[in-house]
């Protein structure tokens, strides 16, 4: 009775662990998207209204990134590398890289040009990782899944 227990514990541990891996590339490309909706935003506020940053930030609604704590981060004008891991976890360093270098450098050159060029540049670097991130996600995610189910069962006739 109590290796039978253990037996189904251990094999839907490592099926959790295959899902959990798999939802982890689906919430990164989740966020990444959610970059680029408010990279598009931003720019749009910059060419049309021409509001103070921190307008632009407050009034954008976005769950993931409220519930994250990003959009007060970016506020207050606290936007670090390290934060950003604890926030984002998912995401790839490089990813993470990319959004603090783009947060910290805007609003520094006051000119309506400069700023709708870098938010036009970090679209395109945020949709080529989006792209990679949608890769992964038909390559790997359903991988993740089938191979943890695959070993749990053959676990389970090794240990039966």
């Amino acid at each position: 009775m109590i290796k039978t227990i253990g037996i189904f514990l251990l094999c839907s541990s490592i099926s959790v662990s295959g899902v959990y891996y798999s939802e982890k590339i689906k919430i990164a490309a989740k966020i990444l998207n959610e970059y680029i909706k408010l990279a598009e935003f931003i720019k749009n506020k910059i060419m049309y209204d021409s509001c103070a940053l921190y307008k632009i930030y407050k009034s954008y609604n976005s769950q993931i990134l409220y519930e994250r704590g990003f959009i007060n981060t970016a506020v207050n004008n606290e936007v670090y590398e390290n934060k950003l891991r604890i926030m984002f976890p998912e995401l790839d360093t490089q990813d993470i890289l990319n959004i603090t270098v783009f947060f910290n450098e805007l609003g520094k050159s006051h000119h309506k040009e400069s700023e709708v060029t870098l938010c036009d540049k970090y679209i395109n670097l945020f949709s080529n990782s989006l792209k990679t991130y949608k890769e992964k996600l038909n390559m790997k995610a359903q991988l993740y899944k089938k191979i943890s189910i695959i070993i749990s069962i053959a676990t389970a006739i090794i240990l039966i």
